[in-house]
């Protein structure tokens, strides 16, 4: 997350106990002057051994480093170690393919920037493309978080009607291209210098225009029907990808974090739309303002403007945003179509953390909601681990069905910490009983077995389950 997009509003007003007075409850002052705050927190989330070892008084062999620290310094430069070295490998606007190469002073357009390396990386993972040489050449996949409008348009001196005004077409199709991921193959030569491998087979994009599938107790439901995609299976991009997982079959998770701000809404509101954070004045880069442009083709900006406006969903973009807010699947090396995987729940995901993987057990991925106030959120799914599932770098066949198996049917718990120092995992289901007795369902509002319309409303459940608002939950190990 950056200060470009970060956002500190509190959407979390449910009365549910913080996780600051949980822990204050937990420890007394000598536990701290004892042990210190680590060893306090360690032992209040469990974590068994790390306060063990923060205990322990036998004495320890002093770490050392295995390099000469580095000075503390103003200089405007990468400084490492002496004996180590660091380049720069794939910046923003790095061309995928041969034929055009970056210009500082050439304008970004639509076409370039969809076929050129995202702005503004953050979350990334490596995949061999074969175990002998797998530390030599791999396929990249990295998140193109957010984007920098003046940069981006410093050929021209910024982005224009920033502030109010339609935006011109073609800059909202850019900085739309910006966003997303990037998957690009890239090797080290025998001097050690790494770079990318244009024209590779693996590179390509996927941005916030790219049409992608919904999967999970979400799709097709009439939650999700648009214009666009009136049986609700299909939606188009992702954006503002912060943290990110990697699946044990080979495939990359990006996690849509920071999205509410892409669109507004100036008339009737979801429930889940307040929730979330969705604004009601202006969004974040006006893409919504292009709509109507002669050049607009299928609702490509219109979509950004939730309003509703026609008689039902399949009229309008009412529901664009609740296709936004989901883990997304890719898989870095083939051409398949990315995936919104619903059943892990709608919100401002940090990460897709692997949980223990054992045969014949269970999965579990680990997120976090990264906002003020918010929760820390687990998945399981029903199928058990098959060890052959598990990852054979290079070869094709179909990665996304194995995700389907393990990713679109499980359940959806959301943190819950006491004061004498234990927790619990509350699941996300229609029947789950919230803080007054009713069903999660009736609290809602929602059919008795709706659990896409628990999904989509992933925040306001753990509210009424009584989930502990974190700090703000962000990277996990």
């Amino acid at each position: 997350m950056s200060k470009e997009i970060e956002d500190h509003r509190l959407f979390n007003h449910s009365h549910n106990q913080p996780f600051a007075e949980v822990l204050a409850q937990h420890v007394s002052r000598r536990d701290v002057m004892r042990g210190g705050l680590g060893l306090a927190a360690a032992s209040m989330l469990g974590f068994g051994g790390a306060a063990q070892a923060l205990a322990g008084e036998q004495a320890k062999t002093p770490l050392t480093l295995a390099f000469e620290a580095v000075r503390g310094s103003r200089t405007d430069a990468i400084v490492v170690p002496e004996g180590y070295v660091a380049q720069v490998l794939v910046p923003w606007g790095t061309p995928l393919q041969t034929g055009q190469e970056w210009q500082a002073e050439q304008p970004m357009t639509p076409e370039r920037q969809a076929i050129s390396v995202g702005m503004h990386h953050d979350g990334m993972a490596g995949f061999a493309l074969d175990a002998d040489n797998a530390s030599r050449r791999f396929v990249l996949a990295l998140n193109n978080e957010y984007i920098d409008q003046d940069a981006l348009w410093a050929p021209q001196g910024g982005p224009t009607n920033a502030e109010a005004g339609a935006r011109p077409a073609d800059e909202s199709r850019t900085e739309i291209n910006a966003h997303g991921v990037t998957i690009v193959e890239v090797e080290k030569d025998a001097s050690g210098q790494w770079s990318h491998v244009a024209n590779s087979p693996y590179n390509r994009r996927f941005t916030s225009a790219t049409v992608m599938d919904l999967a999970g107790p979400v799709a097709g439901s009439d939650y999700v029907k648009t214009q666009f995609s009136p049986d609700g299976t299909q939606t188009r991009g992702t954006n503002n990808n912060c943290g990110n997982g990697v699946t044990p079959w080979g495939t990359y998770i990006a996690c849509e974090e920071n999205w509410p701000d892409i669109f507004v809404n100036r008339g009737e509101r979801f429930q889940d739309d307040a929730r979330i954070g969705i604004p009601t004045d202006k969004s974040r880069y006006g893409w919504d303002t292009s709509a109507g442009d002669a050049s607009e083709q299928n609702g490509e900006f219109a979509r950004f403007d939730i309003t509703p406006r026609g008689e039902r969903a399949e009229d309008d973009y009412r529901n664009e945003a609740r296709t936004f807010g989901y883990q997304v699947e890719v898989d870095p090396y083939s051409g398949a179509r990315a995936v919104k995987r619903t059943a892990l729940g709608r919100f401002r995901h940090e990460g897709c953390w692997l949980g223990k993987l054992e045969a014949g057990k269970p999965i579990v991925f680990y997120s976090g909601h990264d906002a003020r106030n918010e929760y820390v959120y687990k998945y399981v799914s029903d199928a058990a681990w098959d060890p052959a599932d598990a990852n054979r770098p290079g070869a094709e066949y179909d990665r996304l069905a194995i995700g389907s198996k393990y990713m679109d049917n499980g359940t959806l718990y959301v943190a819950r910490f006491h004061a004498d120092g234990s927790g619990e995992w509350l699941p996300l289901t229609p029947n789950a009983r919230t803080q007054d007795g009713r069903t999660l369902a009736a609290a809602l509002g929602l059919a008795e077995n709706d659990l896409a319309g628990i999904i989509i409303n992933t925040c306001d459940a753990a509210d009424l389950l009584g989930a502990t608002p974190m700090d703000r939950p962000e990277w996990a190990t």
